[in-house]
């Protein structure tokens, strides 16, 4: 829904940036915007988007990743990650293809040329290859996205068993996530 208007998207960033920070400081608000706000659903959504903003992302990721961190949240809320985002595969996307090409357009809107502008919507945008991208608000989308990602390819001490991670970790393996992450350096 976002995906057109920089200022509405940098807006509700902005928000989940500072419902972060709360449930990063106080367990309480974290089980109430879990529980009561159903903010795991929420962020789901917003991660399902096919064209997002990279600001969006960025937020998105960090939230999701700051309660996933909890044991408790993880306990109850990893399984409904994983299902609704099928196990992290379609955050890959990002990282190449299309989606990343929709990402980098996301990010040129943020600027406030019109001629660009124009460029964006008449399709006329030229986007980098990964190796050249210098764009900061899509190298931070990035991080975000490889940092939850590594929430659950790496997991903590005593994860080993854990079904969901082995789920998501077999999931990005039968979809190269290894030759992705590696194009990035």
């Amino acid at each position: 829904r976002f995906h057109n208007n920089p200022v509405e998207a940098a807006t509700l960033a902005s928000i989940l940036n500072f419902v972060t920070a709360l449930m990063a400081r106080r367990d309480t608000v974290m089980k109430d915007c879990c529980g009561s706000f159903h903010i795991v659903a929420l962020l789901c959504q917003i991660l399902n988007q096919q064209a997002i903003d990279p600001l969006l992302l960025s937020s998105a990721c960090d939230c999701l990743k700051i309660i996933l961190q909890d044991d408790k949240m993880y306990e109850r809320y990893a399984e409904e990650v994983s299902d609704k985002l099928n196990e992290l595969v379609p955050l890959l996307d990002f990282l190449d293809g299309q989606r990343y090409r929709d990402l980098y357009k996301q990010a040129l809107r943020h600027a406030a040329d019109d001629q660009l502008l124009k460029e964006i919507n008449n399709d006329e945008v030229i986007v980098p290859a990964l190796t050249h991208l210098s764009n900061e608000l899509v190298i931070n989308a990035f991080l975000a996205v490889i940092s939850l990602l590594a929430l659950f390819v790496r997991g903590s001490t005593g994860s080993e068993d854990d079904p969901i991670r082995k789920q998501v970790q077999v999931a990005l393996g039968q979809n190269e996530s290894e030759a992705k992450l590696l194009s990035l350096l």
